[in-house]
């Protein structure tokens, strides 16, 4: 006999996966969330080198869910502007010019997590099981007998893959995933500026890709730097004075001279989508349904479309007395997300390849193209919605 039944199992309690916990259990539903790893801990006296630009929809998302108080209370970094650069021209986008307060919001990874799983665990209908892993599953007909190795035998409705690029679950339920790999590291640090950063998110688009500056509310930046991996593989050799130099030199000294806080990390650069986000009870959220190359910040922002979109549908399909499983609702899911994230993909791929492009004709497009955005406010507006998840 199954030691547990369960409406909806989650694999993996990362960002997306304890979101979705949370909006699934307040839907009513009951919830088992398995994490194979540490929970995340988050402490007030260090940054977290990985940081998120929260948009106004994942906002929303956390507000529903109920953890963005807390987070605004531990630590967020709202940011009005944004400016981005090349050597062929620049664009300025300002929240004023979109009647928002904000434009977003850079929080540490580690924080929007660690108030994710704290509220998890504050939920009676959540099952939360740690250093776990999905052993093996068997589907029935209305239902998944999932085995874990802890010896726990679980059986489910529904199955979520929030595991990750490297997603064990994608695997198991043998859905495929186109790869590419950009053969670049984006290296992150926390930095201190001799300018002040004017809660202004700074991108300067590379030969190599894009580097980026995100403010932080104690005044200092967090950088996401995405370069080839063999200059990737001598920044974060260099010692911290001179990497420290070659950050000042590669941001044109905009915000005058760096100083580096932090050690250096590095996380290779991939973009991969699922052929489907769906097949019999298992459904994709997250890094494990797509990745996304970091330059405009959307990865978590997608996958928490991912949770708000999911969550609609399954209640739609229990008021209409359907399966929470039921193909039509979630292959519906599968469609709608699929398209909204294959568009970004596209979207940020392009941007990637035509701002690191050697080639003239490209360059002369690009600086074209971007003096006519800079001057068409509808543009800009449509570029800002985008962004903010509107």
């Amino acid at each position: 006999m199954p030691d547990q039944q369960t409406d909806i199992f989650i694999v993996g309690a990362g960002m997306v996966g304890s979101a979705a916990a949370l909006s699934f259990a307040r839907a009513g539903f009951s919830v088992s969330l398995v994490e194979a790893n540490e929970l995340p801990q988050w402490s007030a006296s260090e940054y977290n080198l990985r940081v998120c630009a929260i948009s106004a929809a994942s906002k929303r998302l956390l507000k529903n869910v109920g953890v963005w108080q807390q987070i605004l209370d531990s630590r967020a970094s709202p940011y009005e502007h944004m400016h981005v650069w090349d050597d062929s021209g620049s664009l300025d986008f300002d929240a004023a010019d979109s009647g928002q307060a904000h434009l977003g919001y850079i929080v540490e990874n580690n924080l929007i997590n660690a108030s994710l799983i704290k509220q998890c665990q504050s939920q009676s209908n959540i099952s939360l099981l740690t250093a776990s892993r999905l052993s093996s599953m068997t589907w029935a007909d209305d239902q998944v007998q999932i085995k874990l190795d802890n010896g726990n035998d679980i059986n489910s409705r529904l199955l979520i893959a929030a595991d990750g690029g490297n997603s064990q679950l994608r695997r198991l339920s043998g859905i495929e995933s186109t790869l590419h790999d950009y053969q670049q590291t984006g290296i992150v640090a926390r930095v201190r500026t001799s300018l002040p950063h004017e809660n202004t998110a700074w991108q300067r688009f590379l030969a190599s890709g894009p580097l980026a500056l995100l403010p932080l509310s104690d005044g200092s930046c967090s950088i996401v730097w995405s370069a080839d991996s063999a200059r990737a593989e001598e920044l974060l050799l260099l010692n911290d004075v001179d990497f420290s130099e070659q950050l000042a030199v590669a941001f044109e000294h905009r915000l005058g001279d760096v100083e580096v806080l932090s050690p250096r990390a590095g996380f290779p650069l991939m973009l991969a989508n699922a052929r489907t986000y769906v097949k019999d009870r298992v459904v994709l959220l997250g890094d494990a349904a797509h990745r996304v190359h970091p330059l405009a910040g959307q990865g978590v922002n997608l996958g928490f479309q991912d949770v708000a979109e999911l969550s609609s549908i399954l209640l739609e399909s229990v008021a209409n007395g359907r399966d929470i499983a039921d193909p039509l609702y979630l292959r519906r899911y599968a469609r709608s997300r699929r398209a909204e994230v294959s568009l970004m993909l596209a979207g940020m791929d392009g941007i990637q390849r035509i701002f690191t492009s050697r080639r003239l004709l490209v360059q002369k497009s690009r600086r074209l193209a971007m003096k006519m955005i800079d001057r068409l406010p509808p543009v800009k507006q449509f570029l800002v919605d985008r962004a903010l998840g509107n």
